[in-house]
């Protein structure tokens, strides 16, 4: 598995679990079936780098997840509100004659 430092983004090739299959610059080498490569696969690309003191990748920090936005709403949802604030005027011009 190759792990692009700057972006965390994983790169796997079935036949090279374990080689820089692309030559790439600025990138960790880490086994696809090892422990540490199945726990960046759970958390990529939410987790810290944890290197030892020659800059060898030794584990990750996992990170929290960025919320998720919320739903877009509905075009049910759209008329319901349409139709309270049309209902809302209707009231109010029938009320104030």
């Amino acid at each position: 598995m190759i792990i692009h430092k700057s972006t965390k983004s994983v790169e796997t090739l079935s036949g090279y679990p374990n080689e820089n299959f692309g030559n790439y610059p600025n990138v960790f080498v880490v086994d696809d079936n090892g422990e540490l490569g199945k726990k960046i696969l759970a958390h990529q690309p939410y987790f810290d780098f944890v290197l030892d003191a020659n800059g060898t990748l030794i584990d990750i920090t996992p990170t929290e997840k960025p919320p998720l936005p919320p739903p877009e709403p509905t075009e049910l949802e759209l008329l319901k509100e349409k139709y309270a604030i049309l209902q809302s005027a209707v009231d109010f011009i029938i009320l104030n004659p």
